[in-house]
């Protein structure tokens, strides 16, 4: 499957342009559409999601690292050419891609925009055909569009797999990337559609309940109105903290400029290049505090309740779960013997009975035996399971928990205790890293007391105020990241609130069969979500590691483990951990990875469109990731600023591509 053309007119900066693409094959699958930044390269992206996915396109925009704008209206508002406006007439913007799914068949997707004579965006109109060279066009419906997009093409969710800013990706991947990959393998598994389906369930359920009458529906309403009132809250926070990122990313920036500034003053010597070596030290001691203060966070925020418990109680509870485990298999084991002790008791009597008779002795002098025999018989028998074996406990006091429930409360109980560890570790490395950290700017400061004068001094005082606009920063953005873990887990909790609330208010009323139905269905998604990644947990690591080692040039790595929380660990070949730190270029490597396995495991076979595809990496990484667009075999699109591929890439690529455009600027 490969796109044949692309055509757009009046769309942003395109006022006409058609871009037709050969098959893939006979090893030529690359495309390269190159240009200066703000000819239109990431436009075409963005035209392939706002053609393919409508106004669902907007969300996966920003997931994909193209356009952080969610307003659909606001977006066309803004994306009319300028040469369409004052025409006359219908003012319309469209945007065709033709899909072709083998040299005879594809399909045809016409997505036009309707503008009123202000230029404001009113109305859309959607025309899909298929093409068969054999047997003509034949129209469909829009509503055929999402079948044939989850058939021949991707679903919107899955999109960001394959049509991405390159460069925009491996931001988001170093900002957060244990967010980054949780929302990659949500999206991947049909998360994201659970929720929504889940979601639009629980608003059906509740407008079916809304009808009830009286003082528990009154308060059932309030709840409502708290979590929505909570979730707007969790939307700005988020919004908020999303803004600081980009403040945090400019100023990391401006700092790691400085740094480079000050390097190359440190080239002649003395003390330039004495404070050189101090201020790289100390720029890496405070990003490893940071580091660790985020584990703390983490941890002190998820579980700090159960970490204020002694050890001593956890141990306790501990051993007595497993002395009920013992004491429970002890009993079974007795009890499935039980009945066959009164078969035994009949066989021994039936024995001693023969045996008496035969030596001349009556049946009632045999009768008269038979009751210590009895007693015998009991005490002998229960003697087989005395003592109870070792470490038995006396008493069951858990018994309302079932094997799975105590296996989950052991694995909590031992992640609590090495978490307790965990901390006492983090705190030390802490402690040293303020002191080591004091040090070193103790160090800087007698240094350049004895500088005068010069940009050495003026390039340090910046730094100095970049170094605390950054930490002031840094500190906001904890801050904020707090109030939002809190104001999460208030939302979670409300969450639950209103589901019980609901589940409740429902099943008192017979009536409200389909709110049941509903609650029904939202039960089994919630339990049915967090079992989805594990099933394919497995499968992703290795498709990530698969690409992690097509594309960097290092054999440290032999695996990367992905988890069901969205950590990653770098495994040695005996699958020990490894502190593998990455370098700028290979944070790129990774974020390439990360997609590209994720794009394996979805198994759709489709295009590849990347934006600014080679971004800051050196020859060797460039050379890999060429390499590795080249053996997919796939059409692969690569809109490229100019300074990305140059002779030396375009040599490398020549015989590989199947087209070039160069976009122009026309005035």
């Amino acid at each position: 499957m490969w796109f044949s053309k692309i055509e757009l007119t009046n769309f942003k900066s395109y006022q006409h342009q058609v871009f037709s693409f050969p098959k893939p094959e006979n090893g030529r699958n690359i495309v390269l559409i190159g240009g200066l930044n703000g000819y239109g390269k990431t436009t075409l992206l963005e035209a392939i999601y706002l053609c393919l996915y409508g106004e669902e396109a907007m969300l996966h925009l920003a997931i994909a690292g193209v356009s952080d704008d969610r307003s659909y209206n606001k977006y066309l508002n803004n994306a009319l050419h300028g040469a369409a406006h004052g025409k006359g007439g219908d003012i319309s913007m469209q945007v065709s891609i033709i899909i072709q799914i083998d040299d005879l068949w594809g399909y045809e997707v016409k997505r036009t925009w309707y503008y009123r004579t202000t230029g404001l965006y009113s109305e859309t109109d959607v025309k899909i055909s298929e093409i068969n060279a054999e047997r003509g066009s034949n129209w469909l419906t829009e509503e055929d569009l999402p079948d044939i997009l989850s058939l021949y093409v991707v679903p919107a969710h899955l999109a960001p797999f394959f049509f991405f800013d390159g460069e925009e990706i491996r931001n988001k991947v170093d900002q957060n990337k244990k967010e980054f990959i949780l929302m990659g393998m949500q999206n991947l598994l049909g998360v994201i559609l659970l929720r929504r389906l889940r979601d639009g369930l629980g608003t059906y359920a509740n407008k079916k309940i809304s009808g009830m009458a009286g003082d528990e529906q009154d308060e059932f309403e309030r709840k409502l109105l708290k979590l929505s009132d909570i979730e707007k809250e969790c939307s700005e926070l988020d919004m908020e903290l999303k803004q600081i990122e980009e403040v945090l990313q400019q100023c990391s920036e401006r700092r790691d400029r400085l740094l480079q500034r000050l390097f190359g003053l440190g080239h002649g010597g003395g003390d330039a290049k004495q404070i050189e070596g101090i201020t790289k030290d100390e720029g890496n001691r405070t990003n490893e505090l940071k580091l660790i203060q985020d584990k703390l966070d983490n941890i002190l925020g998820s579980e700090m309740p159960l970490l204020m418990i002694s050890r001593a109680i956890y141990e306790t509870l501990d051993r007595q779960l497993k002395a009920e485990d013992i004491l429970q298999g002890w009993q079974l084991k007795k009890d499935s013997l039980s009945p066959q002790k009164e078969n035994f008791k009949e066989s021994v009597f039936k024995i001693f009975t023969s045996k008496l008779v035969s030596q001349g002795l009556t049946i009632t002098s045999i009768d008269r035996v038979r009751p210590e025999l009895e007693s015998s018989i009991d005490e002998a028998w229960e003697n087989l399971y005395s003592p109870p074996p070792d470490g038995c406990a006396q008493t069951m006091l858990h018994g309302y928990l079932d094997d799975r429930q105590i296996l989950k409360v052991q694995e909590a109980l031992k992640h609590i205790i090495l978490n307790g560890v965990e901390i006492r570790s983090l705190m030390d490395e802490r402690y040293t890293l303020k002191n080591k950290i004091k040090d070193l700017i103790s160090q800087r400061t007698q240094i350049q007391s004895l500088i005068e004068g010069g940009n050495l001094l003026e390039l340090l005082a910046q730094r100095e105020e970049c170094l605390k606009e950054h930490e002031t920063i840094t500190n906001k953005k904890h801050e904020i990241s707090l109030k939002k873990r809190a104001i999460d887990t208030e939302r979670d909790q409300c969450r639950a609130t209103v589901e019980r609330e609901r589940k409740r208010l429902s099943e008192m009323m017979p009536k409200r069969s389909y709110a049941n139905k509903a609650q029904r269905v939202i039960d089994f998604i919630n339990e049915l979500m967090p079992k989805l990644i594990n099933l394919k947990i497995q499968e992703i690591s290795k498709a990530v590691s698969e690409a992690m080692h097509d594309l960097t040039h290092k054999g440290l790595v032999f695996k990367v483990q992905v988890k069901e929380s969205g950590e990653t660990h770098f495994l040695d070949k005996g699958d020990n951990i490894i502190p593998y730190e990455l370098s700028a270029g290979e944070k790129q490597m990774f974020a390439t990875a990360l997609v590209a396995g994720l794009a394996r495991v979805s198994g759709f076979e489709i295009p590849l469109v990347v934006d600014t595809p080679l971004g800051r990496l050196d020859s060797k990484h460039r050379k890999r990731i060429e390499n590795f667009w080249i053996s997919t075999g796939r059409q692969v699109i690569l809109l490229s600023q100019d300074a990305e591929i140059g002779a030396e890439e375009l040599e490398q690529l020549h015989e590989h591509v199947g087209k070039t455009y160069l976009l122009e600027h026309e005035v």
